[in-house]
């Protein structure tokens, strides 16, 4: 009785277990178990990227997902089947198509476009039209296959000009010339460091003291007693001022010789006459002066 139980036990853990692993499963395949769809066919020339779970939109909601790729032998054209499981709410208008569609990504879906204008429905396993929507690296590369075949002749010239300035002597001299200054340039470099290791002390030494003189300096023009020597210069300024009106007045001597012609004209006139007794002493001395060695005669 108690095996019996056990190997109960057993069996209902093993049909959870599975359960709950097909109901995983599905779930991260977005297989919704409790949401019933009904299947349609798309025929598609190429599937480009399209795989199995992916998914199904109608103006840009998920309605669906990919269940089954197939290629049809049976028919003339040879085109790929897809399977697609939609919602079984939605109604699909007959001239409705599907678009495969690829992102910049890689990643590939299929969009329902309904036909708005009809009132008739597809019925579930029918085959709608597909058509694929030019990938974006396809536009890009019909826009740019003409610039690159232009371009393929001048970039080949190009090159042959790099390849002829590279094996020519010329460049190599260049580059031994480059190598030459950058060595100068690490020889001055290092001179400079040393220089600046051995003079910038020096340098900050005299910098130190030429800032002490400074200060030295300004401290003793800090001690110089400005209000005297400013009232010592106004006095000076003003006994000049005052030399000045009296050599511009005639009350003074200086002033009547300076501004009265009168006095100026007599003075003159007597250095000129004394001029004169000098000019005539010098020219007949016994006029002044008598000299006898045995005395004077009396008249």
């Amino acid at each position: 009785m108690n095996t019996l139980k056990k190997e109960t036990i057993i069996g209902v853990i093993s049909i959870i277990t599975l359960c709950v692993l097909y109901f995983g499963i599905n779930y991260l395949k977005g297989v919704n178990l409790f949401n019933p769809t009904n299947y349609y066919y798309v025929a598609f020339d190429n599937i480009n990227e399209l795989k199995v779970q992916n998914a199904v939109y109608v103006d840009g909601y998920k309605v669906g997902m990919v269940n089954q790729l197939k290629y049809d032998y049976s028919s003339v054209a040879k085109k790929l089947l897809v399977v697609l499981d939609v919602d079984k709410s939605l109604k699909i208008p007959k001239g409705s198509k599907a678009e495969l569609k690829v992102s910049l990504l890689g990643t590939a879906s299929v969009v329902l476009h309904l036909n708005k204008y009809v009132s008739t429905y597809c019925p579930k396993g029918d085959t709608l039209e597909g058509f694929s929507e030019v990938g974006l690296m396809d536009k890009m590369g019909e826009k740019m296959l003409p610039s690159l075949e232009t371009m393929l002749p001048r970039i080949d010239t190009i090159l042959q000009t790099l390849q002829k300035v590279v094996t020519s002597p010329a460049f190599g001299e260049a580059i031994q010339h480059i190598e030459n200054t950058t060595a100068n340039l690490d020889k001055s470099s290092q001179q400079l460091s040393k220089m600046m290791q051995s003079d910038i002390p020096v340098l900050l030494s005299n910098f130190k003291e030429t800032s002490s003189n400074l200060k030295k300096v300004s401290g003793k023009f800090e001690q110089m007693d400005f209000e005297n020597m400013y009232a010592s210069i106004r006095t000076t300024l003003d006994n000049v001022k005052t030399l000045t009106d009296n050599l511009s007045s005639t009350n003074g001597t200086l002033g009547l010789l300076l501004n009265d012609t009168k006095l100026y004209d007599n003075l003159s006139t007597l250095t000129a006459d004394a001029d004169s007794l000098v000019t005539d002493l010098k020219a007949h001395p016994k006029r002044y002066v008598h000299f006898s060695v045995f005395g004077k005669k009396d008249k």
